[in-house]
């Protein structure tokens, strides 16, 4: 699992969540410099992970192409959120970031027309997408079952 400072609290979490289900869990803290993902990637192979967990991250999602080529390099699928699917993420499940901008937009128009900023409720997502990217499979050798796919809101072929 890739993980900086920005995503800590993240990593917490995905850690309780994994020691509940006896899934062994190998973090892989980006210090410094966000470029360089060889050297975690490289460490990540050798100690034989099926794949990298991505954490979501501003400076991961600034430099996710880099952070891609060099997991294909080692063979590694990612896991990501939603907003990584068209850029090389095997399966991305996350937000749906479209319907937050809109509402974005939405508080945008309410605070302009007078609306206090503080006053207004915070929300939650609530929708979710599940993104399955074949293109990825197909480089690296994955096969999907047919139920996974049918259940996917989106498949990039």
């Amino acid at each position: 699992m890739l993980w900086d400072r920005f995503s800590r609290d993240q990593l917490d979490f995905v850690a309780q969540q994994a020691k509940k289900r006896t899934i062994a869990l190998l973090p892989f803290e980006m210090l410094g410099n966000v470029y360089e993902f060889e050297a975690p990637l490289r460490a990540a192979k050798a100690q034989r992970a099926d794949a990298v967990l991505a954490l979501t991250s501003g400076a991961f999602f600034q430099v996710r192409q880099k952070m891609f080529a060099a997991a294909g390099a080692q063979r590694l699928p990612v896991i990501a959120n939603s907003n990584y699917a068209d850029d090389g993420a095997l399966i991305a499940f996350g937000a749906n970031f479209p319907q937050m901008y809109r509402r974005v937009v939405e508080y945008v128009d309410r605070i302009l027309k007078g609306a206090k900023p503080e006053e207004l409720p915070v929300e939650q997502p609530t929708k979710y997408d599940l993104i399955v990217n074949l293109k990825v499979a197909k480089a690296l050798g994955v096969k999907f079952p047919k139920p996974l796919l049918l259940r996917a809101d989106r498949v990039i072929e």
